[in-house]
Formats: C-alpha cells, sequence, structure tokens
C-alpha cells in the first residue's frame, strides 16, 4: 500500500516531536516546507508609494 498525504504528515509530526537529533530536525524541516513557512516572498506594499520631502521641516 502507498501512504497517503494525512498519514506521512502523522509520521513526520511523530518523528519530529519523538525523536532527537538530525531525524527530528530533518522531520521539521520536511513539515516547514510542506506548511510553507519556508517561502521567502517579498512583498510590495499595495498601492502607489509616496515620498514625503519635509526635510525643512514643511511637507511639499
Amino acid at each position: 500500500m502507498i501512504a497517503d498525504e494525512k498519514e506521512i504528515l502523522e509520521f513526520l509530526s511523530a518523528v519530529m516531536r519523538e525523536g532527537s537529533g538530525t531525524g527530528a530536525l530533518k522531520a521539521a524541516e520536511l513539515l516547514g516546507k510542506r506548511l510553507g513557512l519556508f517561502t521567502e516572498k517579498p512583498t510590495a506594499p499595495e498601492g502607489p508609494t509616496v515620498i514625503v520631502d519635509d526635510v525643512d521641516g514643511t511637507a511639499q
């Protein structure tokens, strides 16, 4: 039989909690990747960028 997604996630969770050393670390890494915790997506602010030039104390 082939393991389904739920079974694999349960296994990795158990290894992460009950294991030690590199096995637990690798299980945590795989779970984190599956959950999308390590994606580096730069976030752009919504809307136009507004620059306020008020160096001399008066906004323009």
